[in-house]
C-alpha cells in the first residue's frame, strides 16, 4: 500500500502538470505519466481523490483560465480558445456554454456590464 505522503505527492505532481501545460495538447498517458502511473491507475486514482476524471478537471481548468482572458483582455473569442488549449473554437463555446449556460461572449459582457454598474459612485443614487 501507498503511504499517504506519497499519494498526496502524487497528486500534487499531477495537478501541477495540468496546471503548467494545461494550454497545450495533453493526453492521459501524460497526466499519468506526471504521476508515475498508469493511465488506469491515474484515472482511479485521480477520480477517487478529486472526483472528476482527469480530461474533466483539464477542461474544467481551461475553462476557468479562459475567463480570466475574457474578464483581462481584449482577446478575442478565438484567440482565447487558442490560448487555454482548445484546439477547436466551437468545442470551446460549446463546452463553455455547457459550464456556464452563457457563450463566453455573453459571459464577458455580462460581467463587464455588472462591473460597471458597481463602479458607479453610491452617491449617484441619492
Amino acid at each position: 500500500m501507498i503511504s499517504l505522503f506519497k499519494q498526496q505527492k502524487r497528486l500534487q505532481n499531477i495537478l501541477s502538470f495540468i496546471h503548467q501545460n494545461y494550454y497545450k495538447s495533453i493526453s492521459l498517458q501524460d497526466i499519468a505519466e506526471s504521476g508515475n502511473m498508469s493511465i488506469a491507475q491515474c484515472y482511479r486514482y485521480f477520480k477517487m481523490i478529486v472526483k472528476m476524471s482527469p480530461y474533466d478537471y483539464l477542461i474544467h481548468y481551461r475553462l476557468l483560465k479562459s475567463i480570466d482572458y475574457l474578464l483581462g483582455s481584449t482577446f478575442n473569442i478565438t484567440e482565447i480558445s487558442e490560448k487555454v488549449g482548445f484546439q477547436n473554437v466551437n468545442h470551446y463555446i460549446q463546452t463553455f456554454k455547457k459550464a456556464y449556460t452563457l457563450s463566453p461572449k455573453k459571459y464577458q459582457k455580462n460581467i463587464k456590464k455588472e462591473f460597471t454598474i458597481m463602479q458607479i459612485p453610491f452617491h449617484s443614487f441619492i
